[in-house]
């Protein structure tokens, strides 16, 4: 696991990778859990995004030493999704002059091209990777099509005022879902085929993201019928009923 015959600064930047990815892991969850818009809910999701960083820079390095060039990609994609859902926050209120920023256009390049790098893969390489194929080609379509759909929203920004949220739900947990993924691939070798202990978690993430968006969708109707406030208006957290005002 620590490939005791790599050169030094691999095997400290391989730990680094180890213990940024374990941390992400961890400290995702309280994230996602607590009261959303609060002080611990921002601290820890810039903990997280921070460490999701970590994994993509040491990556950078890494990939090319072992040449493992599908773990750039994928790195580059899990960063992506953790900093565009970082980002968007920034960008709230395109209306009123929220607009993106080079390094949000660079990331969105970024991860279409690291989604094509993996579709390429898929089918130049097909008979090496196998039954990996199906992993290769979900991924790398996820990834250019996320991307293609941040630059659509650059340049026709979302007339709904909550559309921010629910950006920030889904990448955020987009992001969470690639570091679950990664621990997968690692520890979960009794999953098989191969494919479906890659896939699992986009899965089960993508009826997370499902259940969440429906249930704040509904909440924000309630806090728009009582926008004068009343029992609807208080459902909601403050720091999100905020978004509805015009």
């Amino acid at each position: 696991m620590m490939h005791p015959d790599a050169p030094l600064d691999i095997r400290i930047l391989l730990l680094m990778h180890i213990l940024a990815g374990t941390f992400a892991l961890a400290v995702a969850p309280v994230a996602m859990i607590v009261k959303k818009g609060g002080k611990t809910h921002r601290l820890w999701g810039k903990f997280y995004v921070y460490a999701m960083f970590a994994v993509a820079l040491t990556s950078l390095r890494i990939a090319p030493y072992f040449g493992d060039f599908f773990l750039l990609a994928v790195a580059v994609f899990s960063s992506y999704l953790a900093l565009s859902g970082w980002r968007v926050l920034r960008r709230k209120r395109p209306d009123r002059g929220d607009s993106p920023a080079l390094v949000d256009w660079l990331a969105s390049i970024g991860v279409i091209l690291a989604g094509s790098v993996l579709i390429g893969m898929a089918i130049v390489q097909r008979e090496s990777f196998g039954a990996f194929v199906p992993v290769l080609l979900v991924l790398g379509s996820l990834a250019a099509l996320l991307g293609a759909l941040d630059i659509r929203n650059f340049l026709f920004p979302p007339t709904e005022k909550t559309a921010w949220f629910f950006t920030h739900i889904g990448k955020m947990t987009g992001a969470y879902i690639a570091t679950v993924t990664a621990f997968s691939s690692v520890n979960f070798h009794f999953i098989h085929p191969i494919w479906l202990r890659w896939l699992w978690p986009t899965a089960a993430g993508g009826a997370l993201i499902y259940f969440w968006t429906t249930t704040y969708r509904a909440r924000f109707a309630k806090a728009r019928a009582a926008r004068g406030g009343g029992p609807a208006a208080e459902s909601v957290p403050r720091a999100l009923l905020a978004t509805l005002d015009p």
